[in-house]
């Protein structure tokens, strides 16, 4: 049930968000980092790749990103994040990861801070969608800290973070991706402080109009 749903829901999300003019890839994770499809496929060859990639026995066709780390049985989600962003850098226009995990990373060679400064290094915003299996309804303190970590990957990026598990249909959210994917102001600036010393810049927007809030990057790296 829980695969099938994330197929579901990533046919839905393709079919939902994505238009002529965008490119996607399909990167998964568990044992390896490995890219399941490359930008420019369309959202019905996306779709196929997972199912084919999912009934695989071997593996080894399907390109590894990153270097070559021991995981077994595995959920290295930073790492997962951190090499997406990696490549993603590699493209021109409007970045955004769409996070399909429980966010319950046991195996990364990288931690969350690593995951944040590459997704604010390459400019890439992260939406989350949260799959939490609870037994007995009952939040485990590995659950919460799932939680929380694609909580701190979406608002760092100035994503959103969706509880996928609460709904049995998530094309609200997903039109609410498409939206902020569409709708986003590009804002600039001349910093009082012209030193780039690789620090790290923090960042505060905050609207003059009551009641609207303002979702952004935390900040960004001056570097060289």
């Amino acid at each position: 049930d829980f695969v099938r749903d994330h197929r579901r829901d990533i046919s839905d999300l393709l079919s939902t968000v994505m238009t002529p003019r965008d490119q996607a890839l399909l990167v998964c994770f568990s044992t390896a980092v490995r890219l399941v499809s490359p930008p420019g496929n369309a959202p019905d060859w996306i779709d196929d790749d997972l199912k084919t990639f999912q009934k695989a026995k071997e593996l080894r066709s399907y390109p590894r990103l990153g270097e070559r780390e021991i995981y077994d049985n595995a959920s290295p989600v930073y790492d997962g994040v951190v090499e997406t962003a990696r490549d993603l850098g590699k493209l021109e226009g409007r970045r955004a990861i769409i996070l399909l995990s429980d966010g319950e990373d046991n195996t990364s060679a990288r931690n969350l801070y690593d995951a944040v400064d590459a997704l604010q290094e390459f400019g890439v915003t992260l939406f989350s969608l949260r799959y939490t299996e609870l037994k007995k309804n009952t939040w485990s303190a590995r659950n919460k800290y799932g939680r929380a970590t694609m909580a701190r990957l979406a608002s760092e990026s100035g994503g959103l973070d969706f509880d996928a598990g609460s709904s049995d249909d998530l094309r609200n959210e997903f039109r609410q991706i498409s939206t902020m994917l569409r709708a986003t102001y590009d804002l600039a600036y001349s910093s009082n402080q012209s030193e780039r010393d690789g620090t790290f810049r923090k960042l505060r927007i905050r609207a003059k109009r009551p009641g609207l809030t303002t979702r952004h990057k935390t900040g960004y790296y001056a570097r060289p």
